[in-house]
């Protein structure tokens, strides 16, 4: 069973990092994300496992939807 639409024949030229630890030099500020609230994680991370675990128009389930940083990378 495929969990993504990763081209793994192309998989380094992806944005999915395929390191262990993940070094996030800053927030993404860009788009929809205001950094209005500091409770919410950095954006890299949703993106990182939404790409890693679901597939184009699948459902993504946040049930603490708190500032919408799941939903934004979602949409993007």
């Amino acid at each position: 069973m495929k969990f993504n639409d990763i081209d793994l024949s192309n998989w380094h030229e992806s944005d999915v990092w395929t390191d262990d630890l993940w070094l996030i030099q800053s927030r993404e500020k860009s788009g929809k994300h205001e950094n209005i609230y500091h409770g919410n994680f950095v954006p890299q991370v949703a993106y990182q496992l939404i790409s890693r675990y679901t597939k184009k128009g699948e459902t993504v389930l946040d049930p603490f939807c708190g500032s919408g940083t799941s939903l934004f990378e979602c949409e993007k």
